[in-house]
């Protein structure tokens, strides 16, 4: 069996374990039930990121505040999967969030500067 390259793979790969295994099981009720582990997971990240995350609030530093949301989410991830080693290693850092503000162009592809010149001109 192939290990899931996602998480959203590894999640529906762990509930059709464990509707393979039981009996008269709701897969409604086992999803719920197993979202609520996970998030009782990222959770207890969460919680002792809590300080820091409202540090990087006070000071409005948005980046730092996206780091330790989104390390808190993969320390979750990690644990609620139990990986270990390499396994944990490859999850880490997956989740960066990277901001990009394209300045310069427009849609149709022309220099904005080049259109400010442009309604100087006019």
């Amino acid at each position: 069996m192939r290990k899931p390259q996602s998480a959203a793979e590894a999640f529906e790969e762990r509930i059709e374990k464990q509707m393979a295994e039981g009996q008269d099981l709701n897969e409604n009720a086992v999803r719920k039930e197993e979202k609520a582990r996970l998030h009782e997971d990222i959770d207890e990240h969460l919680k002792a990121r809590e300080h820091r995350m409202a540090f990087a609030a006070h000071q409005r530093n948005t980046n730092q505040l996206w780091d330790l949301i989104t390390a808190a989410v993969e320390s979750g991830f990690v644990k609620y999967f139990k990986l270990e080693g390499q396994d944990a290693k490859k999850i880490r850092g997956r989740s960066n969030v990277r901001i990009f503000k394209e300045e310069g162009k427009t849609k149709t592809g022309r220099d904005s500067k080049q259109d400010e010149q442009d309604n100087d001109e006019q």
